[in-house]
């Protein structure tokens, strides 16, 4: 399946990107605050349970959101999706600091990260709506939009929130082909407390 260059996915994701960031940081402030009634939790729960708790938070919060910009976000198992401008199909998933999700390699998640086609569904582009947590402050150190090549590398990535003074190693790329993040980061951030970049 051909993949979608960055130049023409784009101008199909930075329309949403406002929301998604804003809703991310609103997310994660919300998960903290549940958390921070019994503080013994931040260690109770692992870092997998924590991004699972997160995910369902976004997804309740960004379901209106972007309705409003005509993406369908819906719930498939534990997958968060919606197809965006009829050539994405966008997930979200919590990165490790070299920008990869981590995944148990299911048929289907190999097909996603591979860019093959699903059984039953649409020829579309896998795009994921992607964070990495600050871990000394517990918020979001930086969120893009990447596309996968397979489990360990990316066709590219799109840096769309980050605090220049986040984890350590997370602007930049080995692989040329997947372009320097940068810090040339520039969105709107209306959640109480957030630093812009």
């Amino acid at each position: 399946m051909p993949v979608l260059p960055l130049d023409d996915a784009q101008p199909l994701l930075m329309p949403i990107r406002d929301a998604a960031v804003n809703t991310l940081i609103e997310s994660q402030a919300e998960l903290q605050d549940f958390l921070g009634l019994r503080p013994e939790m931040h260690d109770m729960l692992d870092s997998s349970t924590q991004a699972s708790m997160l995910s369902n938070i976004f997804a309740r919060r960004v379901r209106p959101r972007f309705a409003e910009a005509g993406v369908n976000w819906q719930q498939s198992g534990r997958m968060q999706h919606g197809v965006v401008g009829g050539a994405i199909r966008l997930r979200f998933k919590k990165l490790t600091t070299d920008l990869h999700s981590m995944n148990v390699p299911t048929e289907t998640q190999v097909r996603m990260y591979h860019q093959w086609t699903l059984p039953g569904v649409p020829e579309l582009t896998h795009v994921t709506l992607g964070y990495v947590l600050n871990l000394i402050t517990r918020s979001i150190g930086a969120a893009f939009f990447i596309c996968p090549k397979s489990f360990n590398t990316n066709h590219w990535t799109l840096p769309i929130y980050g605090q220049g003074d986040g984890p350590f190693g997370l602007f930049g790329s080995d692989d040329p082909e997947t372009p320097d993040a940068g810090l040339d980061v520039n969105v709107s951030i209306v959640a109480a407390n957030a630093e812009s970049a």
